[in-house]
């Protein structure tokens, strides 16, 4: 399913209809946009800066949403 969408969202930003413009793609792992939010809030980097450009994206693809063992750790850094 990575690879998929990966060339899905590949596609979007070089696009060979010459009429169509890039579309700006935005990709994350959940893990690591919610580490980089996390280490954001400890002062390294900035959230705003994370959470302006996953807004401002034509696309956002987050990868691994279900993943098990991930969403267990996402689960554990947010009661932190």
């Amino acid at each position: 399913k990575t690879g998929l969408v990966s060339a899905y969202g590949n596609r979007l930003l070089s696009p060979s209809d010459p009429d169509a413009y890039p579309v700006r793609v935005v990709f994350w792992s959940v893990f690591g946009l919610f580490s980089a939010l996390r280490a954001a809030y400890n002062g390294v980097g900035s959230e705003y800066e994370i959470l302006d450009a996953c807004k401002d994206a034509g696309l956002l693809i987050l990868d691994d949403l279900g993943a098990k063992v991930e969403a267990e750790q996402i689960a554990q850094q947010i009661a932190r």
